[in-house]
């Protein structure tokens, strides 16, 4: 199976920029994509021709929201964590594919102020919490998208500067300890367990994608069922849709 994940900063803006020409080029068998901004009836008619589109958009319009897209229907579709803000701003996406569940995620930034940093603390809780209530740890689960948490040092550009801001720092470098100790698997760094200078994400400003400035933040997480069978796991920076980078997984 092959999965790969998105935040597409927009997807009129993305299919603007190639984005119905690299799905089909990548042979996906799920996608997950984060920060899509638009309503299903807002989405360009040339994506939703091709494959199955499940959305999950905020009410807020222009902002947020999470999709599937497949290339067979899903068997069932879970929109939604049971949290009220959250699911609002539609942060989390679930579907099932026979036994396979995969899981479009999008975690709050926290950068635009501390309220907003505390209440991206709590998103971590309620996922957490989410994850238990699914079982997703118990069943061949996929975790994919947009954390907006460097994990590690080596997960950003010039980490002793950066240590203590929104995205990383010692709650959420925490947070994400615990998520793995608990069984989960980060695709990327298990093949890649020293690779520098490996980001998904770069700010518009300063040049920073053209110098690498970046930070790792979008993931494949796996449950263990899928974890043992995985093949490959890898970002793919030459893909310029949005200010991410895909990161494709095969199992």
């Amino acid at each position: 199976m092959r999965v790969a994940t998105l935040n597409l900063n927009g997807i009129r803006a993305a299919n603007r920029k190639g984005l119905a020409a690299w799905m089909s080029a990548l042979q996906a068998d799920v996608i997950a994509f984060q920060e899509v901004r638009a309503l299903p009836e807002q989405v360009p008619a040339e994506l939703l021709e091709y494959g199955h589109w499940y959305f999950f958009p905020a009410e807020r319009k222009g902002y947020s929201g999470t999709a599937l897209w497949s290339k067979l229907p899903a068997d069932e579709v879970f929109p939604g964590m049971g949290v009220d803000r959250w699911d609002a701003e539609g942060r989390v996406l679930e579907a099932r594919w026979g036994t396979t569940r995969v899981v479009s995620a999008y975690f709050p930034s926290g950068s635009s102020s501390a309220e907003r940093q505390g209440a991206k603390l709590d998103f971590l809780t309620d996922f957490a919490a989410r994850s238990e209530e699914r079982r997703w740890l118990e069943q061949p689960t996929a975790v994919l998208g947009d954390f907006n948490v460097c994990h590690a040092p080596l997960d950003i550009h010039n980490p002793a500067r950066m240590w203590g801001i929104p995205g990383f720092n010692a709650e959420e470098s925490a947070w994400m300890d615990q998520w793995a100790a608990a069984g989960w698997m980060d695709g990327f760094r298990a093949l890649n367990p020293q690779a520098a200078h490996a980001y998904t994400w770069w700010s518009a400003y300063g040049g920073a994608r053209e110098r690498n400035a970046g930070w790792r933040i979008d993931y494949a997480w796996l449950a263990p069922a899928l974890a043992q069978k995985l093949q490959d796991c890898r970002h793919l920076p030459m893909a310029f849709l949005s200010d991410h980078c895909p990161v494709r997984a095969e199992w």
